[in-house]
């Protein structure tokens, strides 16, 4: 398998005939890490929704369960257990993160274990599981330091600072993200520097430590502009923007939680436009009317409203419907 954040984004038409050409040749195999590379982090770079990476993820842990690949099985669940976690939806990505490291267990192979458990990490690091985070990263940090994955190193280095938190190890806590950051260094993936600066200036900030905090905060927006990724991108906007704000510089913490939302929903507006799918669109659309509507900006949010219920109450899609008419309720 290919690395997950390796591999390009197939544009919707050439996706569409790579896929229907490994149907006809009935490489399932081929077929299934196809889908694994459509569910990668590359696509949530280029601005797809993550309900993009979701779908393929899906369609390819069937393919791995009906072709008895546990190494497999072990890779696509830990991805889908980040993806849920990143929506918030933990009971989820819980669930997903458990069997990702019981098959990277079934398997007997050291990459399908690494990524289940990576996966289950997330997901007790998410809900505040410190004991459970620790003993995953107790297996997880040698056998990455053994295989020299520098990749999934870099995050088991950083979340390990979340166990040091928990225990009030403020200065351990920050060597940890410190360590985490040199380890991207040597990773080739720079973008996750943003995002580990930006944690960085958040601890100088509950910590009382302003300056440092802001100072931390603008390497990070720098690092950000440099290596465009909607995650880091919208971490960085929104941490820097809460530590001027609690500072007193009220017109750049707008500006910068502004852009913060423009990081993540220009692109994924960007990509359903371009792409024909409208349930993407029309979520996307009223995602961000209601926030326009929160910033004060009513007119924008009006309109954006207007055409994505639109979407909805025309092609069927009551759930969205029924968002769109509740953040319409805040604007008019």
């Amino acid at each position: 398998m290919r690395h997950p954040q390796r591999g390009p984004v197939l544009s919707e038409p050439v996706e569409r005939a790579v896929r229907h050409s490994l149907v006809l040749a009935g490489d399932t195999r081929l077929e299934m890490h196809t889908l694994r590379q459509l569910g990668g982090d590359v696509p949530v770079a280029l601005g797809m929704p993550v309900s993009y990476c979701e779908s393929h993820l899906a369609q390819g842990l069937r393919l791995a369960e009906l072709l008895g690949d546990q190494a497999a099985a072990a890779d696509l669940l830990g991805r889908l257990a980040i993806i849920a976690a990143s929506r918030l939806q933990f009971d989820l990505a819980l669930d997903y993160g458990q069997r990702a490291a019981a098959a990277g267990r079934a398997a007997l192979d050291d990459q399908a274990l690494a990524a289940g458990l990576d996966g289950l990490k997330a997901a007790h690091g998410c809900l505040g599981h410190i004991d459970a985070l620790a003993a995953v990263l107790g297996e997880l940090d040698p056998l990455l330091r053994r295989r020299g994955d520098l990749f999934l190193l870099q995050h088991a280095v950083f979340e390990s600072a979340y166990v040091l938190l928990a225990a009030g190890g403020w200065d351990d806590a920050m060597a940890a993200m410190q360590s985490a950051i040199e380890i991207n260094q040597r990773s080739g993936y720079p973008q996750w520097t943003a995002f580990y600066l930006a944690y960085l200036g958040w601890l100088a900030r509950i910590r009382g430590r302003d300056g440092e905090a802001v100072a931390l905060g603008r390497r990070a927006l720098g690092l950000y502009q440099a290596n465009d990724h909607p995650w880091c991108g919208a971490l960085a906007c929104a941490a820097l923007g809460t530590t001027l704000l609690a500072g007193g510089s009220r017109a750049e913490a707008i500006e910068l939680l502004e852009r913060g939302h423009g990081a993540v929903l220009a692109p994924l507006l960007g990509a359903v436009e371009r792409v024909p799918w409208v349930a993407a669109l029309a979520a996307a659309l009223v995602a961000d009317g209601e926030a326009l509507g929160r910033l004060g900006e009513l007119a924008q949010a009006r309109a954006v409203l207007d055409r994505g219920t639109a979407l909805a109450r025309d092609h069927g899609l009551a759930q969205v419907l029924r968002e769109a008419r509740t953040a319409a309720s805040l604007v008019r």
